[in-house]
């Protein structure tokens, strides 16, 4: 009867050490699923971020283009009219 309990003593042991390994990869796992979704929510918010900045910089690209473009029309307007009145006098 000793050795029986003995044993069943052991088995218990093993179960506890097993339960206690069992619940610390459990820790792990939850630690490390949270660690992704932080990682994660991080690289979309930059992502969203790089996105908004592109959009800035083609918003201001588009600007300036614009800016060339008429600036470019005044000054061929004002040197078309120069050519002009050189020309009648």
């Amino acid at each position: 009867m000793q050795t029986f309990r003995r044993k069943y003593e052991e088995e218990q042991r093993k179960l506890n050490i097993s339960e206690q390994h069992c619940d610390e990869l459990r820790i792990q796992k939850k630690s490390l699923e949270k660690q992704f979704e932080i990682q994660r929510k991080q690289l979309t918010d930059k992502i969203t971020q790089q996105n908004e900045q592109i959009a800035a910089e083609k918003d201001t690209r588009e600007v300036w283009i614009n800016r060339f473009e008429l600036e470019q029309k005044k000054h061929i307007a004002t040197h078309t009219d120069l050519m002009n009145k050189e020309a009648a006098h």
